[in-house]
């Protein structure tokens, strides 16, 4: 029901982003994976500047390509205001991809945007543990779990 409720406003005021990106999350609870990434496409197209909504696209594709998510990511950076959750988002795709100095960048990126980031703490943590740096990745551990965090994707 609430998918046809949101798509008659589409249908009624179909340059409103914000209903696109609200079917999307409907389709994907639902299962449509493929609908809520055409919602999503839709959102962009009509407000580049919707951070969650490349957010969004980028987990939805990332299992299938993580190229394709990076490249989402990149784009939501390009034009959208500077978000910690953008910084985290792309720490994990280079993380996934073995690029560390890249994951170590925006992670640090999500920490100087955010001091209290929980979330940029756990990816610096996350890259350190990786390069071999036990000692220094613990700390960053310790911070992220003061602080609280989520895993991006």
């Amino acid at each position: 029901e609430s998918i046809r409720d949101i798509t008659k406003a589409i249908e009624l005021r179909p340059q409103i982003a914000a209903y696109y990106y609200k079917r999307s999350d409907n389709n994907y609870k639902l299962g449509n994976k493929a609908a809520a990434i055409l919602d999503l496409t839709c959102a962009i197209q009509l407000d580049n500047t919707f951070t969650n909504a490349y957010l969004a696209k980028s987990k939805l594709v990332f299992k299938d390509n993580s190229k394709e998510a990076l490249k989402i990511l990149l784009a939501g950076l390009k034009n959208c205001k500077p978000m910690a959750h953008l910084f985290t988002g792309l720490s994990f795709v280079y993380f996934s991809q073995k690029d560390y100095k890249k994951a170590l960048k925006y992670a640090n990126e999500a920490i100087l945007f955010t001091k209290n980031n929980g979330t940029g703490y756990y990816r610096k943590y996350c890259v350190l543990n990786a390069l071999g740096k036990q000692d220094e990745a613990r700390e960053y551990l310790e911070k992220a779990n003061a602080l609280g965090y989520e895993e991006t994707f």
